[in-house]
C-alpha cells in the first residue's frame, strides 16, 4: 500500500493545500482477524498522529451505549512490512480521544514476524523539519494475552515532547511474552522506551520509581521478556538534527535493563550496527554467519532460532521474487533463473522492447522448477537469441513481476 502526499489537492475542504491520511492500516471494532503479508509505505500523514497499523478501542464515556462494544481480541499479525511510514505499529485498548475502559482489554493476540524500516514521524512528514512532526514508534497498550516474538525495527523512532520517541513501548498490560525481537533504543521521550507502566496515552512514568530493569516487570504482570536485542541509536529522531548516543551512555542504559537484553557494542552507531550482523541494513535483514544472533550464535533467540523477523518467511508471504539472476549465457541461448514465493510456476517475458507502457513486443516462455530448492527454485530457457544484442526480461509472478536486462555476447 503506498499514497502519495497530495490526493485532494482541488478539494474544497482542504482549501486546495495537500492532504495527507492517517493510518494506513486501523480497525476499530472485529475479532479473529489475521493480518498476513502486507507491505505498507511509503505513506505520509498530516492530519494528526499517524500509525501504519493501528487497532484501538473507543471507549467513549459520552455514549453510554458504546461502552464495551468495540472488542477486538483474537488477532494474528505476521509477515507485514511497514517501510518509510508514519510510526509503526500500536494496539491499545483506549484512545487518545478517551480514557481506557479497563474492562474491555484486546486479549489473545500474536505479533511475529513482522518488520519496521525507517518509520518515523519525522523522516517521513512532508514537512519534516516542523517543530510538531506526526508519528511515534509502536505502542502497546491495555493488552492482555500478547505474544509479541520475532519482530525487526530499524531506524525507528516518532514524536514525543517535540524530539522524538521509542521504538516501543509496552503500558498496563498483562500476560505479555516479549521474546526474540530487534528493538531500536532512543533516549528521545519522557517514556521510558521498550518498557513502561502507566494508563493510555497520558502514560506515566512507574509509580514506583523503578524506571527500567526487572522490578518493572512486576507492574506489566506475568511478563516474559527474553532474548530482546536492544540497538542504541540517538538521543532524538529528528534527522533535521541526529544526535547518537555515546558508546559509555549505552553501556549505562543497558545496564539498567534486565537479564535477556542483547546490546549490540560500539563506540558509534555504525559499530553497533555493523555488531548486529545483517547483510545490508536498511534493505536486507538476514543476520549473517558472523552474527552472534543467529541460531548457532552466542546470543541466539530462546527458540534456538535467529532472533528477529526470519526474511525468507516474510518476503515469501508478501510474494517476493529473489535472486533472480542469469547464467548459461551465449549467443543464442540465456537461462533467467528466480526463487518464486511459492511453487505456482512463473513466465517469463523476453525481448529487445522495454516492456514501458505496455509498448513493443515480446516473447512469453514457461518454467521449470529445478533443485536444490523445488518448486520455488525456478528456470526460464531462452533460445533462438541474436548474437550481440541487449535482452530486457520480466517474471511475472503473481504478486512481483521483477525486470531485468542482458546481452548476449
Amino acid at each position: 500500500m503506498v499514497q502519495e502526499p497530495y490526493l485532494q489537492p482541488s478539494n474544497a475542504a482542504y482549501s486546495g493545500s495537500w492532504w495527507a491520511g492517517r493510518n494506513p492500516f486501523e480497525l476499530k471494532q472485529g475479532t479473529r482477524n489475521l493480518i498476513d503479508g502486507n507491505i505498507f509505505g511509503i505513506f505520509y500523514n498530516g492530519i494528526a498522529p499517524g500509525v501504519c497499523i493501528l487497532f484501538e478501542t473507543f471507549y467513549a464515556t459520552y455514549v453510554p451505549s458504546q461502552v464495551n462494544t468495540q472488542d477486538t481480541s483474537d488477532y494474528e499479525v505476521r509477515n507485514n512490512s511497514c517501510t518509510n511510514t508514519p510510526s509503526d505499529l500500536e494496539m491499545s485498548g483506549g484512545s487518545s480521544q478517551n480514557v481506557v475502559n479497563p474492562s474491555n482489554f484486546r486479549r489473545r493476540i500474536w505479533v511475529h514476524n513482522n518488520l519496521w524500516n525507517q518509520t518515523n514521524g519525522y523522516a517521513f512528514n512532508p514537512f519534516p523539519t516542523e517543530a510538531a512532526a506526526q508519528g511515534r514508534g509502536g505502542w502497546i497498550d491495555t493488552l492482555e494475552s500478547l505474544d509479541f516474538s520475532h519482530n525487526t525495527y530499524y531506524k525507528v523512532g516518532g514524536t514525543g515532547g517535540g524530539t522524538g520517541g521509542p521504538s516501543l513501548q509496552f503500558h498496563l498490560s498483562g500476560g505479555l511474552s516479549i521474546q526474540n525481537n530487534i528493538l531500536n533504543y532512543n533516549a528521545d521521550t519522557g517514556n521510558t522506551p521498550f518498557l513502561s507502566y502507566g494508563n493510555d496515552e497520558g502514560s506515566i512514568p512507574d509509580p514506583g520509581g523503578n524506571a527500567l530493569g526487572t522490578a518493572l516487570l512486576g507492574y506489566l504482570n506475568e511478563t516474559t521478556w527474553a532474548n530482546n536485542v536492544a540497538l542504541c541509536q540517538w538521543s532524538n529522531s529528528n534527522p533535521a538534527s541526529y544526535n547518537e548516543i555515546p558508546g559509555a551512555a549505552c553501556a549505562s542504559y543497558a545496564a539498567a535493563y534486565p537479564p535477556g537484553t542483547f546490546w549490540p557494542g560500539g563506540s558509534s552507531l555504525a559499530n553497533r550496527v555493523a555488531a548486529m550482523g545483517w547483510y545490508s541494513p536498511g534493505t536486507n535483514f538476514r543476520l549473517n554467519s558472523s552474527s552472534p544472533y543467529i541460531s548457532g550464535g552466542s546470543n541466539h533467540a530462546s527458540d534456538g532460532l535467529d532472533i528477529g523477523a526470519n526474511m525468507d518467511e516474510l518476503e515469501a508471504a508478501q510474494g517476493k521474487v529473489s535472486n533472480v539472476h542469469v547464467s548459461a549465457l551465449s549467443a543464442n541461448t540465456a537461462n533467467v533463473t528466480w526463487l518464486a514465493p511459492d511453487s505456482f510456476a512463473c513466465s517469463l517475458d523476453y525481448g529487445t522492447s522495454n516492456f514501458i507502457r505496455g509498448s513493443g513486443s515480446w516473447t512469453r516462455v514457461s518454467s521449470t522448477a529445478t533443485g536444490p530448492g523445488g518448486a520455488r527454485v525456478q528456470t526460464a530457457a531462452l533460445a533462438g537469441l541474436t548474437a550481440g544484442t541487449t535482452y530486457n526480461f520480466r517474471v511475472n509472478c503473481a504478486a512481483m513481476q521483477p525486470t531485468g536486462t542482458f546481452q548476449t555476447p
